[in-house]
Parts: structure tokens; C-alpha cells; sequence
């Protein structure tokens, strides 16, 4: 996918946003991984007026992830950075070029990571007292 950001044009890749002048340029997002993250974004995301440069686009990646794997109960995958720029940007939120070149900023408000992280904990915990229902009354032969 083909854009422009600071008055330049860019390429989102699976990397991220990178130059168009760049010889070997990545390969797309992968849709699935995109999908993954507008379900993330949906649930978690709130929009705000202007960016937020408090947290890029890579931060946001791992926090699908974490969310991925607290769901699954243990790993749940990679999310590439351009997966979850291209889901920010078929969902109508802005973006805008961080200092690192591949990373953008979103007009996402804070307090979706910390919804997001209020979750996690709430699946931490349930697994935490499931893993000691089992093991109460449980007494080892010998």
C-alpha cells in the first residue's frame, strides 16, 4: 500500500512505513495479522483528536500480541508492525511518522492501553485461580 506522510510518499510493508527509494523493500502485511488487529482495535482503541506520541505503532504490536497470547493461554504469535498500521488506517484512525522511520504515531487515547492492560489481568487472574482449583485436594502419592 501506497501513501504519503510528511509530504513524502511511502510504502507500508509488514516492516512498517519505509521510502519508496528503498532497493528491497518488504513484504505486504499479512491480511490475517491485520485482521487480528482490527478485532484488538475495535475492543480496545479509542480514538482522540490528535496524535498520540506517547506510543508508536510498535508498542501497539506488542500489545496485540500480549493480548493474543493471554487469550490462547500461552504464546499466540506475531503481529508485525505494518499489520497493525494498515488495520489503524482501514479503521479511519490518522497516523503520522515517528523519529524512527518504520514506526507511526496514532491518534489512539492512552487509555486504551491501560483498558487493554485492565484485561489482561482479568485473564491472569481467572487462570490463576482455575490453576488453583485443580491443584486443592490434590495430595502427591507417597
Amino acid at each position: 500500500m501506497d501513501m504519503i506522510l510528511d509530504g513524502k510518499r511511502r510504502k507500508l510493508t509488514a516492516n512498517g512505513v519505509e521510502r519508496l527509494d528503498r532497493k528491497n523493500p518488504g513484504e505486504p502485511p499479512c491480511l490475517g495479522e491485520v485482521a487480528i488487529c482490527k478485532i484488538w482495535l475495535r475492543q480496545f482503541g479509542q480514538p482522540r483528536a490528535t496524535l498520540n506520541r506517547r506510543c508508536t505503532s510498535y508498542g501497539y504490536k506488542h500489545g496485540v500480541e500480549k493480548w493474543l497470547s493471554a487469550r490462547a493461554g500461552r504464546y499466540g504469535g506475531h503481529i508485525s508492525n505494518g499489520a497493525f498500521i494498515q488495520a489503524a488506517l482501514e479503521l479511519g484512525y490518522d497516523v503520522g511518522l515517528s523519529k524512527g522511520a518504520l514506526n507511526v504515531h496514532i491518534n489512539m487515547a492512552s487509555e486504551s492501553f491501560k483498558a487493554h492492560h485492565r484485561y489482561i489481568k482479568r485473564i491472569d487472574k481467572r487462570r490463576e485461580e482455575r490453576k488453583k482449583e485443580k491443584t486443592q485436594g490434590f495430595r502427591p502419592l507417597g
